[in-house]
């Protein structure tokens, strides 16, 4: 799991820097979207841009740190190679990938390693029941999708096999000449073993999940329950044919 974690994205040639550089930045900006501190700021306006760099800059315990870290060693990393300067490209190279390495222990692998210190998955249990009891009235998926991707292993014990989060907010294609019609999925779950992935589509505790009776014992699908399943076969078509 570590070695997916830490190697898959990492260049594999010289031809495969900037595609890696790029992946580097999505991750990284997906951690920025979804964190509590910075969460609420417009990234696009240079005051609330200044005022989210202040926030995280001594943040070091928290993901959106290292994700900033990432972005700005990312862009230094170009402007070297741009310059031809490639003794200053190594050593932010050598520092970009120290601090990807963080980013993905902050993100992934924290709470396991210290599960042998403490009762295993207790915090963020605790921290779910609590979101549940304030929340479960509340019909924005918007609000569920942002929880489950601050608290991906409340996703991961849906399977009984090795995942992480891979995507949230997932674009599979479908766009128009337009720009629109464009198809996404909630998250991308991938199997951290052998590397397969899964489209996930959540509900809201408000959402309807059963329809008209089937058979005597039987509760068939609601329409939109149908309708999102109808939709991911849609999405994957889209995604094999782009």
């Amino acid at each position: 799991m570590v070695e997916k974690l830490l190697l898959d994205s990492t260049p594999k040639s010289k031809e495969d820097l900037d595609s890696s550089l790029d992946t580097y930045d999505r991750e990284a900006e997906e951690v920025l979207r979804s964190s509590e501190l910075i969460g609420d700021l417009d990234l696009d306006d240079q005051d609330q841009l200044n005022e989210a760099v202040e926030r995280v800059c001594d943040q070091r315990e928290s993901p959106a740190f290292w994700a900033w870290t990432v972005l700005a060693l990312s862009t230094g990393v170009r402007e070297a190679l741009e310059s031809n300067d490639a003794s200053q490209a190594t050593w932010l190279m050598s520092r970009l990938e120290s601090s990807r390495s963080m980013l993905i222990y902050r993100l992934h692998l924290e709470a396991l390693i210290w599960q042998g210190y403490s009762t295993p998955g207790l915090e963020t249990l605790k921290t779910a029941s609590e979101i549940w009891d304030s929340e479960h009235d509340n019909s924005s998926e918007e609000f569920w999708q942002t929880t489950l991707t601050q608290n991906p292993v409340l996703l991961y014990q849906a399977f009984n096999i090795p995942v992480i989060l891979h995507q949230g907010k997932a674009y599979l294609g479908g766009k128009k000449i337009d720009n629109h019609g464009g198809k996404y999925a909630d998250f991308i779950l991938k199997n951290s073993v052998l590397g397969t992935m899964a489209l996930v589509e959540i509900k809201t505790p408000k959402a309807k999940l059963l329809g008209s009776q089937y058979r005597s014992d039987v509760l068939g699908p609601s329409f939109e329950l149908s309708g999102k399943h109808s939709r991911h076969a849609h999405r994957v078509t889209i995604r094999l044919d782009a």
